[in-house]
């Protein structure tokens, strides 16, 4: 009877090993994959010449992007995390996200005069994000099982792409096709709907940045070096899209 005792105590014990063990893995959180797209809304981006090969002696860019909400503006993008803290007071989650945006030229000018131009600038970025969920509200609205409000950042790498052609009055033609690659960094905040155990809809508002990209002005055609140009690229971005829990 006192083998048969400890060994119930024993087993006792075991179990309850075991689920503080399960229950520290759930408390940890679980892996998802989000698929997103929507409106990026790039501000006016200022390029100016840092060494000069021809041409006037100072040159500076200035490009205005559409402001339209679809057409050739948008961002899609994709990212996998993993939830790292789930508490009573929210969730930390950690992921690696890679985004691509484009933005249509507006308005072009080059030294303050209007040119003839085409072309649009886009980007492709890679950052890890940190974001903080703050604990479900509204359990039990239709269609739903509540929905969390977040808020977070990230950092990493942007590549900038500009593909611009623009000719002078007088007919002189010039290009900026550089691709650089710099710093980058966004901060954003939005809402998670929570419509099952295993999927989300999310909507987020993004501010986006990459510092300090080096482009180039080259003569078209014939493509010489005319100067480099140190430039800028920032933008916010509307999205919506889905993540996937598992």
């Amino acid at each position: 009877m006192a083998k048969l005792a400890l060994g119930a105590l024993a087993l006792g014990l075991a179990s309850l090993v075991s689920s503080a063990a399960l229950a520290q893995v759930e408390e940890r959180g679980r892996f998802y994959a989000s698929f997103f797209g929507g409106s990026n809304f790039a501000f006016d981006q200022t390029s100016t010449a840092t060494e000069i090969f021809a041409g006037p002696a100072s040159q500076t860019v200035e490009v205005d992007f559409d402001g339209n909400f679809f057409g050739g503006n948008f961002v899609v993008g994709g990212n996998l995390g993993y939830v790292l803290l789930d508490r009573d007071w929210g969730r930390i989650r950690v992921e690696g996200e890679v985004t691509f945006r484009q933005n249509e030229l507006g308005d072009f000018s080059f030294n303050g005069g209007d040119q003839f131009f085409d072309g649009d600038v886009s980007a492709i970025s890679g950052f890890g994000n940190v974001f903080y969920d703050t604990p479900v509200f509204g359990e039990g609205l239709p269609l739903s099982k509540g929905f969390r409000v977040l808020v977070g950042g990230g950092a990493g790498i942007g590549r900038l792409n500009s593909s611009i052609t623009y000719f002078a009055p007088t007919g002189a033609g010039f290009q900026i096709p550089t691709r650089d690659s710099s710093f980058a960094w966004q901060a954003g905040i939005g809402y998670e709907w929570i419509l099952a155990n295993w999927l989300s809809l999310v909507t987020e508002a993004r501010y986006f940045s990459i510092t300090s990209p080096d482009l180039q002005r080259l003569s078209f055609p014939g493509g010489v070096l005319q100067s480099n140009l140190a430039s800028e690229f920032d933008a916010i971005s509307l999205t919506t899209g889905f993540r996937l829990k598992f």
